[in-house]
């Protein structure tokens, strides 16, 4: 969409009618950074270890070619994480039309700024943000691949630390 005066700085990703949703590229991105982060504190994929590319995937590409150092080993993806939708049925039980805590169908306007942390004095002036009320329910679907010689139990684990993490982000 466009930029105009007084319109949303950061609006919410939706369907073509509308409806947010969460992409399963950006959960899975999430995922992968929490777990990286706790698992080595890697600030980038080719740091990860090799649970998290195993769990996510890795391309296997030397990062820095100019350095002709040979090429990583890659590793298949064992998952795959489908586009949250957001569960429009319970929301219009808990949130009816006309709610005064509603600016759209689904979604409410909220100004911030930006407070300077030594002064404490707002900075950058107001931009205008776009969010789903909390309470709002997404349903999505992950299928992990298990295949011959993967520690079954070890990446499950590793699965549900990265929600653990994830809820309490």
């Amino acid at each position: 969409s466009s930029l105009e005066i007084g319109g949303l700085d950061s609006p919410v990703i939706k369907t073509p009618s509308g409806i947010p949703y969460i992409p399963g590229s950006s959960l899975k991105g999430k995922l992968r950074s929490l777990i990286a982060k706790i698992t080595n504190g890697s600030k980038s994929i080719e740091e990860d270890d090799d649970m998290v590319k195993t769990l996510f995937g890795y391309h296997g590409r030397n990062p820095n070619p100019v350095k002709h150092i040979k090429e990583l080993p890659s590793f298949i993806s064992r998952l795959i994480v489908r586009d949250a939708h957001l569960d429009t049925v319970g929301f219009i039980e808990r949130f009816p039309h006309g709610s005064s805590n509603l600016d759209t169908e689904y979604t409410q306007e909220k100004y911030e700024n930006t407070i300077d942390r030594n002064s404490g004095k707002a900075q950058g002036g107001l931009r205008n943000i776009e969010r789903v009320p909390a309470g709002a329910v997404f349903n999505f679907e992950i299928v992990c691949d298990i295949y011959d010689g993967d520690n079954k139990v070890e990446l499950l684990l590793k699965l549900k630390k990265g929600f653990d993490l994830l809820e309490d982000d």
